[in-house]
């Protein structure tokens, strides 16, 4: 897990300005993002972009989304804290974030406010990996086949920001 919550946050905040490079998520340091296009269904494909995490210093994270819709799923990670799924439900439509109840839960993931009152606050799903690349590509997958009920053949835009 994270070691406390600003990160999540910086995480969300990253993602909704996203359309293309996102140098403002850091303002000490000049990010460093590259993207690229994936299918759905290419499982390898998100393995391979999520075990590049892991050979990265603390800071960097990939953004994985549809662009017309903007629904997306992040991960951070690096060499030394492993893989930490994020999903803000911010974006998720009310059937959506029971569906993400429903697979996320079971598997081991928290659901964390991130407002102070707690009530009808944005919340966000996050779920540790440890090094384990090739599961964070499983449940990826899963989570825009069965939560945003994309089709294998979808793409989506990946783009992973190091520091």
């Amino acid at each position: 897990m994270l070691r406390n919550l600003a990160q999540p946050i910086l995480l969300v905040f990253a993602a909704l300005g996203l359309t293309g490079c996102v140098e403002s998520a850091s303002p000490v340091t000049q990010a460093t993002p590259m993207e690229a296009m994936v299918k759905v269904g290419d499982q390898s494909q998100f393995t391979a972009m999520l075990q590049t995490l892991l050979d990265q210093p603390p800071g960097a994270f990939i953004v994985i989304e549809h662009p017309e819709t903007q629904k997306f799923v992040q991960f951070a990670g690096s060499r030394t804290e492993g893989l930490l799924l994020d999903l803000p439900t911010h974006t998720l439509t009310t059937d959506e974030t029971e569906r993400a109840r429903r697979l996320l839960q079971p598997r081991g993931a928290t659901e964390l406010q991130l407002g102070d009152d707690g009530k009808d606050q944005p919340s966000t799903f996050q779920l540790q990996f440890n090094r384990d690349a090739q599961a964070a590509a499983q449940l990826c997958r899963d989570i825009f086949q069965d939560i945003y009920q994309y089709p294998p053949d979808r793409l989506l835009r990946v783009s992973i920001t190091i520091d």
